[in-house]
């Protein structure tokens, strides 16, 4: 008896190991007929990188705002793609890339780029780039000044199709991790009112005082930020005077538009919703080291509401994002199950189908001459089945996925991608049917170059 029950489990067990291998042999099947191949570094790769970049044109046209994710910050590869892509996608009416870095932040790097001949301020690059769009270390500085060089030649060149360059992050960042530079966004929204009313402006400055210079942090993952150390009421004062400062842009929108310009405007009315948003995440971070749970909620839902805000403002230009994987993801909830939602959810749930996001998925992480920690190794995870497709690089696009089948439920299940970052060990799960309408997969990626920057390594 107990011979016969041992029988019918080992078959059973059998059978269940039979489905899930053919369920992931049908997985690779399907990828290796709907991918579109990336040919990274090759030698003979720009007639079929031009094929591949018309095949991505055709995935995202009807979209008014593309997406793209990087796996972790700095990688080569996917700072490589994203310049390709998006160059690609500037003839087909995208008129604005916005990055993961403050909106206060890019505004000098957008003044660059719109100034033909003009020679970039180091510093003003550093600050824009340096937050996000590369990591901590100044990997991925060479690429991001790639980008940089393009946007300004190319408007240098097309001087009635100027494409901008913008930052949907909470301003004021460094690459230390604090956000030393935060009262720009308020002092720089004051200058405008300056301009348009001068009484006002001197009565919130005066209201201000001093306090002003605590409306910063040197490094959130500390407890001893400037920001901890003012007085309740101190607290207090500043956040009703950018209240009123970002009612003021309210109350008096026609008029300050009509004295000055519709975009000077604008830029100065979305600093002091910059400075809004500064102050709401300073108090739910107040006497926290870190980035706890509802400061990382509230951030992405300002990341989301400022990016929704650059697309209204380009159109009926598109735009186009770039920024880590599990913010662009439009799946729900964040990484982790944390509170709230990501910003690419919040832009799915005003934008629907006019949203189109590619998720990035790495394979084999090398760092210097060794080999990061990856999960390749597990058959069930996405850089496993991705790297059995058997091509360094490809985008599939999940909405063409069957309306049913093993094959679509295969992509609706949890499944394990790589780390964060490169020196993180674990994990994290992913829905990709729910996060991605398509994924781009690098096989091999790499710490991007820094290359060269200012002598002042935190600017």
């Amino acid at each position: 008896m107990c011979l016969a029950i041992m029988g019918l489990c080992l078959a059973a067990r059998a059978m269940g190991q039979g489905t899930a291998g053919g369920t992931r042999t049908e997985v690779i099947a399907w990828l290796r007929g709907h991918a579109i191949d990336l040919p990274l570094g090759e030698p003979t790769s720009e007639p079929a990188l031009a094929a591949a970049l018309v095949a991505i044109d055709s995935l995202t046209r009807v979209a008014r705002v593309v997406a793209m994710g990087e796996a972790t910050h700095g990688t080569h590869e996917f700072l490589e793609l994203r310049n390709q892509i998006f160059e690609s996608l500037v003839s087909q009416g995208v008129t604005a890339i916005a990055l993961e870095t403050g909106f206060q932040d890019a505004l000098a790097i957008d003044a660059f780029i719109q100034s033909p001949g003009a020679e970039p301020p180091p510093d003003s690059i550093a600050r824009a780039v340096v937050a996000y769009s590369n990591d901590g270390h100044g990997n991925g500085r060479t690429e991001n000044r790639e980008l940089l060089r393009w946007l300004h030649e190319f408007n240098s060149t097309h001087p009635r199709q100027r494409v901008h360059l913008y930052g949907f992050d909470l301003s004021g960042r460094t690459a230390s991790g604090g956000f030393i530079n935060a009262a720009r966004t308020v002092t720089e929204a004051l200058a405008y009112v300056q301009r348009v009313d001068s009484s006002e402006a001197q009565r919130l400055r005066a209201r201000l005082s001093s306090r002003l210079n605590g409306f910063q942090s040197r490094s959130y993952a500390m407890k001893d930020k400037a920001y901890d150390h003012l007085s309740v009421a101190d607290r207090s004062t500043i956040s009703e005077v950018i209240t009123d400062l970002a009612t003021d842009f309210r109350l008096h929108a026609a008029a300050w538009r009509n004295a000055t310009s519709n975009d000077e405007y604008w830029v100065a009315m979305r600093l002091s919703n910059a400075a809004l948003q500064l102050d709401g995440f300073f108090r739910r971070n107040l006497g926290q080291g870190g980035m706890p749970p509802n400061a990382t909620a509230y951030r992405d839902s300002a990341m989301g509401a400022n990016a929704r805000a650059i697309a209204d403002h380009v159109a009926p230009g598109r735009l186009f994002i770039f920024a880590h994987d599990v913010h662009v993801q439009a799946g729900g909830g964040q990484l982790n199950d944390g509170p709230g939602r990501s910003m690419g959810s919040w832009l799915r749930a005003e934008l629907g189908e006019n949203l189109f996001v590619f998720g990035a998925i790495d394979g084999l992480r090398h760092v210097g001459d060794s080999i990061a920690t990856t999960v390749v190794g597990d058959s069930a995870s996405l850089p496993s089945v991705c790297s059995d497709v058997g091509r360094p690089a490809f985008v599939a696009n999940l909405r063409a996925l069957p309306s049913a089948g093993t094959v679509r439920d295969w992509f609706t299940e949890p499944r394990k991608v790589n780390p964060v970052a490169f020196a993180q060990a674990a994990s994290y799960m992913i829905n990709a049917l729910r996060w991605y309408d398509a994924i781009v997969f690098v096989r091999d990626v790499h710490i991007g170059r820094p290359g060269p920057i200012s002598n002042s390594t935190h600017p």
